[in-house]
């Protein structure tokens, strides 16, 4: 999942393909659906896996690009026919290679880097598939349950000042502790992020914030977490965040009501470029599946 699978040879009874013919014949795939785009059409349609067999389900949309010359031989036909047949085939996937055997016919993919078909189909838009998702359970300091990618990595450090409570840190790139050791000149144990430097198109996520209203993320409510008004402010990057090569952060904050029945939740994201349009679509996502208990 999340990769451009190209083709690159097709076997049928007596028949090899040069797949060089069909430069375009790809495929893609999230938890929930598969597209695939020839050299003038495509079509996404929705499919199950299991064990080493994977069985394509319905067509979702279809698409079709201005063509060339008409190609002869089982290509197109033989890789749409695997893909609109909903009956049970073969796969075996590496790093590197994606093989799908139906009885008539064998294709053989290479990895051809991070998927693109979102560009079609929004429905592939990297992480925007949330049966894939991670539940994470309600943790002090931040007393709400949330999903989370696959490929975003929990790391539950708490720490909790006078000025600041986070319940743990999500992101893109290995962490460490954040928390480092006392210095003679120095009693106090410095914390700062859980990492020295994003990765390209990284990010780094922090459950909990800032303990006063003077985050940055203030205004009128322009969205609702876990069903409390709340406040969303994108800004460049300041602070840590600047000072891991975060290009842009995200601030969160929700109400507080009158009662404190409900709890104040602060979340917030940096994002590295040079894409962080992609990061920025999966944050938002995941604030929309916080939640608090008897909310």
């Amino acid at each position: 999942m999340g990769k451009h699978w190209r083709l690159t040879s097709l076997h049928t009874a007596g028949y090899e393909t040069d797949a060089a013919r069909f430069p375009d014949a790809a495929v893609e795939f999230t938890a929930t659906f598969l597209a695939y785009d020839l050299y003038c059409s495509g079509a996404l349609h929705t499919y199950t896996a299991a064990g080493d067999q994977l069985t394509p389900g319905r067509a979702v949309d279809t698409m079709a690009h201005a063509c060339g010359p008409t190609e002869v031989g089982p290509v197109p036909d033989a890789m749409t026919a695997v893909f609109e047949s909903a009956t049970p085939v073969h796969y075996e996937v590496t790093a590197r290679t994606l093989t799908v055997r139906s009885p008539t016919v064998t294709l053989v993919f290479r990895n051809a880097g991070r998927a693109g078909f979102y560009g079609y189909w929004p429905q592939l838009y990297p992480n925007s598939d949330l049966a894939a998702w991670v539940h994470e359970p309600a943790t002090a300091p931040f007393p709400a349950s949330f999903r989370r990618p696959q490929q975003w990595q929990p790391y539950p450090f708490r720490q909790s000042s006078t000025d600041r409570a986070v319940a743990r840190y999500l992101g893109t790139d290995p962490p460490q502790n954040p928390c480092g050791a006392a210095q003679p000149n120095r009693p106090a144990v410095a914390c700062g992020p859980p990492i020295h430097r994003l990765s390209l198109d990284g990010v780094l996520v922090t459950l909990g914030g800032p303990v006063h209203d003077d985050d940055g993320a203030a205004g009128p409510a322009n969205l609702r977490v876990a069903g409390r008004p709340a406040h969303l402010t994108d800004r460049r990057a300041t602070g840590d965040c600047a000072a891991i090569g975060g290009d842009r952060e995200i601030l969160v904050r929700t109400e507080p009501d009158a009662t404190g029945a409900h709890p104040v939740l602060r979340i917030s994201a940096c994002l590295e470029g040079p894409d962080t349009d992609q990061p920025d679509h999966t944050f938002r996502q995941l604030l929309q599946t916080i939640a608090v208990a008897g909310r």
